[in-house]
């Protein structure tokens, strides 16, 4: 059904408005589970692990999670929904970092999932949905949003608000 609306829309747009429109680049995304999941995360190239705010994690199972995967440098992101719809994102090696050893911070991680998801605003790097771009955005348009964010990517939502991808200045950049 996506697939015959897209035609349908590419079929009554001009031909220059399609080459202007930003092409999100995928993200190979899955939700949580347990530890045991993290090889087949590895060998499927999963690039982004998503949580669910509402949902209750164990902090030293996240912890886990992104010692491994970030060992992977397909593994990027660390992509937050409530709902399926898009609350936040983060570089995964940042916010490895922002933790690291310091077991109140997991904690804090797995509390703010749970119970308090605006409080993952003050995630270094944190992106939320304010900072997102549009997926009916030009390329011009989401170059500005880059520009005025001082970010290199950000995440795409549709118009349901959820995730679609992810729009690189360099991929633009080399696009136009």
């Amino acid at each position: 059904e996506r697939a015959a609306q897209a035609i349908v829309s590419a079929a009554t747009s001009s031909v220059k408005t399609q080459i202007d429109r930003i092409e999100p680049e995928p993200v190979a995304t899955d939700e949580k589970a347990g530890i045991e999941q993290i090889p087949t995360y590895l060998a499927r190239g999963v690039q982004a692990l998503k949580f669910r705010v509402g949902g209750t994690y164990v902090p030293s199972i996240i912890e886990q999670y992104l010692q491994r995967l970030t060992g992977n440098p397909q593994f990027r992101y660390v992509l937050f929904v409530a709902d399926d719809r898009f609350i936040g994102i983060i570089d995964a090696r940042k916010l490895l970092a922002w933790a690291g050893e310091d077991w109140s911070r997991w904690n804090d991680l797995e509390a703010w999932i749970r119970d308090n998801p605006e409080a993952l605003a003050q995630l270094p790097g944190f992106v939320g949905p304010d900072q997102a771009v549009p997926a009916t955005a030009t390329k011009r348009e989401a170059l500005q949003r880059l520009e005025d964010t001082d970010r290199d990517w950000l995440p795409v939502v549709d118009d349901r608000q959820q995730f679609a991808g992810i729009v690189d200045r360099a991929r633009l950049t080399s696009s136009l």
